[in-house]
């Protein structure tokens, strides 16, 4: 909704929003019905010990709906939702299936309602018997005038429909994460500054061997190379250029493996660009970013790709690469898939493990499809909020 009318509204987010609020209504009216039979029952027959089974089998009930009002809840809030306790998740049911689903209902039904007997008013009036359509409403009159006030009734409705997800979102993950959320929140901002400082200095070593030993060594190979041409043929000024030479490219090797030059200067763009003029397979990028990401963020995809790729180029036997970037409301998703054998994993020495841990640490996830025959699909997912 800060992001701008026309931003807002021809994006998902209305849609998003009521399925949202109409799939809220459905859960709740079901919560009510469970909790209406299962509590009754038990707290009725609670002097026998069908009545505490009972109880006992509401009670767990919790955990399966936690999950589904959290998937529910990636709707509207892509963050991610720590779990809750079974006592928080039986008040959040109890809320919802009295309080909650009833507004969710009543809000959802109404704006698709009045939007769409506004916008499809003629068309109604042209379809409907004589008999069932109101005194004073025929083609020929003001029933033309419905829909450019639909129109302005659908952006106000997706407005309304906003707010209202957007507080029962706050209301949702108020319950559905655990009471010490402060302090998860907290260890996450930790974990993030100890990758960021991390990141901070693989920089500084970089530039330090880049401006200083890389430099020293590139001279050194120039006078060895002049000594080279003074000299002639002499077999062990020449030995020693050669050698001066692979150190060098070891050295932009290792220098390249510890923090890409042309990540700091450019951003992941024109890495990711680099990495496709180096790659063996032929290669699709596209990355639609906005602006620069955090540091730690460019660097999670950088490696994310350039392991990948080699992956694809050593084990998969692929014959073409795929490379995604892209930012959705406020989640960075990289998305790298080949036409190969498939077969990844985790825990089969690729080093996806690490990547993983890199991107956990950053609050996100590395999601892997690697069937048996391909294809293999590598999602990177971090967000990227304020």
């Amino acid at each position: 909704m800060t992001a701008g009318p026309q931003r807002f509204l021809f994006s998902l987010w209305p849609l998003r929003c009521l399925a949202y609020l109409a799939s809220g209504a459905v859960t709740g009216a079901l919560a009510m019905v469970v909790v209406v039979v299962l509590g009754t029952s038990g707290v009725l027959l609670s002097v026998l010990v069908v009545g505490v089974v009972i109880l006992s089998a509401l009670l767990r009930l919790t955990g399966p709906y936690a999950a589904l009002e959290r998937a529910r809840l990636r709707l509207v809030d892509a963050r991610r939702a720590p779990p809750p306790d079974r006592w928080r998740v039986l008040g959040y049911g109890l809320l919802a299936a009295t309080v909650l689903w009833p507004v969710e209902l009543g809000v959802s039904v109404a704006t698709v309602l009045l939007t769409s007997s506004m916008l499809f008013g003629p068309v109604v009036v042209s379809v409907l018997p004589p008999a069932a359509v109101p005194a004073g409403l025929r083609l020929g009159d003001w029933i033309w005038l419905t829909p450019p006030i639909g129109v302005v009734v659908m952006i106000g409705s997706a407005y309304v429909l906003a707010a209202v997800a957007g507080a029962r979102a706050v209301i949702a993950r108020r319950f559905l994460t655990t009471g010490g959320a402060g302090r998860l929140v907290e260890v996450q901002r930790s974990r993030s500054r100890l990758v960021e400082g991390f990141e901070t200095e693989r920089r500084r070593i970089e530039r330090d061997l880049h401006d200083g030993v890389q430099q020293s060594l590139l001279a050194l190979s120039m006078r060895l190379g002049l000594l080279r041409l003074r000299l002639g043929d002499d077999a062990e000024v020449s030995a020693l250029h050669e050698e001066s030479r692979r150190a060098l490219r070891q050295l932009r090797e290792v220098v390249q493996g510890i923090h890409p030059h042309v990540l700091t200067d450019r951003g992941i763009g024109a890495a990711v660009d680099e990495l496709a003029a180096q790659s063996v397979l032929p290669l699709r990028v596209e990355v639609l970013l906005p602006g620069r990401l955090p540091a730690a963020v460019e660097g999670a995809v950088y490696f994310t790709v350039s392991e990948a790729l080699a992956n694809a180029a050593k084990h998969s036997g692929a014959r073409e690469v795929e490379v995604t970037v892209r930012l959705v409301r406020e989640l960075l998703e990289v998305t790298i898939t080949d036409d190969g054998g498939g077969g990844a994993g985790t825990g089969r020495g690729t080093g996806l493990q690490g990547l993983a841990d890199r991107a956990d640490a950053l609050g996100g996830r590395l999601l892997i499809a690697s069937p048996v025959g391909g294809p293999t699909t590598l999602r990177l997912e971090i967000p990227c909020g304020s």
